[in-house]
């Protein structure tokens, strides 16, 4: 086999990663999904705001958030703490990086679907995805179970602070910000990175017979 396994399983590694950044670009940009929120973990009732003005607020936040252009984070509603600030500016820094890595993922993965389907590797392709699948199984289930535990995980494996701990009386956008609505978003991408891998699935069942 001239495609070696070391290539095989690193253009593999970059198709993951690769659906993972597809999944958070999605719900990233997907703004409607605020909107689907708001009336299934109540936020009016949390923060006093009508859907309308949380919707205004959303749109403030995602826009600093994910244009570049945007210096300043400005709220309507929600005034935001020194820390608040430093902490939403980390994360538009991901964001940011978020964004280069996926674009620098698209060449790696033509190239490794590309040779797929020049060397037939179609064993070694659906292998590699049972692999995926069990991990990722693994992971979901444990991300269900310790969500708050995944969570808090998360921000420290990402931050090197504890500016992610808002108090509600100085930083009240957390209150528009619910646990649920980030499980969402995880679930979301969860569902995005399985979509890509039924795909490549299809693609090297199709490709084999």
């Amino acid at each position: 086999m001239r495609f070696g396994r070391l290539r095989f399983y690193s253009g593999a590694i970059c198709f993951s990663v690769f659906s993972v950044l597809f999944g958070l670009l999605v719900v990233m940009w997907f703004i409607p999904l605020y909107r689907i929120s708001i009336p299934l973990f109540d936020i009016p009732a949390e923060t006093g705001l009508s859907p309308n003005a949380l919707m205004i607020n959303y749109r403030a936040l995602m826009e600093y958030l994910l244009n570049p252009f945007v210096k300043e984070l400005q709220m309507p509603d929600f005034p935001s703490s020194g820390n608040a600030l430093i902490h939403f500016f980390e994360v538009k820094q991901l964001f940011m990086i978020s964004h280069v890595a996926f674009v620098l993922s698209l060449p790696i993965t033509y190239w490794w679907l590309k040779k797929i389907k020049q060397h037939q590797i179609w064993l070694l392709t659906e292998s590699y995805i049972k692999w995926f699948s069990g991990i990722a199984s693994i992971l979901v289930v444990v991300c269900l179970l310790y969500f708050e535990q995944a969570f808090i995980m998360f921000h420290h494996l990402f931050f090197n602070n504890d500016y992610w701990l808002f108090d509600p009386t100085t930083d009240p956008v957390i209150t528009a910000l619910p646990e649920g609505f980030f499980a969402l978003m995880g679930a979301i991408i969860v569902l995005v990175v399985v979509a890509c891998h039924l795909v490549l699935y299809w693609y090297c069942k199709r490709k084999a017979v």
